[in-house]
């Protein structure tokens, strides 16, 4: 079987592919990131990296990596809270390009025999605490946009 990761190369598509990898799960690991947000160092060195950024392709396969319980984002949000010891939620302004969502956790359950291991709260804690290991980025402040037709307040 050959799979394809995008966002390879972040704390979930790189520890997926670990796991294939590890597992023997796939024939071939191919992985796609453009490094915006992850690092070439997590990528494990068994998968066909790509620095990409995807915008559309034709796939076998899209595995939408979350769990199988439906959890809103509002308690996401404040489990995650908790897990990082403090913070709060600020409501923006309401996005409307998608309409409908939904997991399909199930791939991973019938092709590669998934089972979940982890409450929400133990899998923001993983998360977590990767997230605090990963090395600082320079932020990058846009002076002007080419355009702003559409565009949501808070991205200004």
């Amino acid at each position: 079987m050959n799979i394809l990761i995008t966002g390879v190369a972040g704390l979930i598509g790189s520890n997926l592919a670990d796991w294939l990898i590890n597992n023997k799960r796939a024939d071939n690991v191919v992985g796609v990131d453009d490094l915006s947000g992850g690092y070439i160092d997590n990528v494990n060195e068994g998968v066909i990296f790509h620095k990409e950024n995807l915008i559309e392709d034709n796939l076998n396969y899209i595995f939408e990596r979350g769990g199988t319980k439906d959890v809103s984002i509002d308690e996401a949000a404040d489990t995650l809270i908790e897990v990082m010891g403090g913070g709060s939620k600020v409501t923006l302004t309401a996005r409307h390009e998608v309409k409908h969502a939904w997991s399909t956790w199930n791939k991973s359950i019938k092709l590669l025999g998934y089972k979940e291991n982890h409450t929400l709260k133990q899998g923001l804690s993983i998360m977590w605490e990767w997230a605090k290991k990963q090395p600082k980025r320079a932020q990058q402040i846009w002076e002007s946009y080419e355009l702003d037709k559409g565009m949501y307040d808070f991205w200004k």
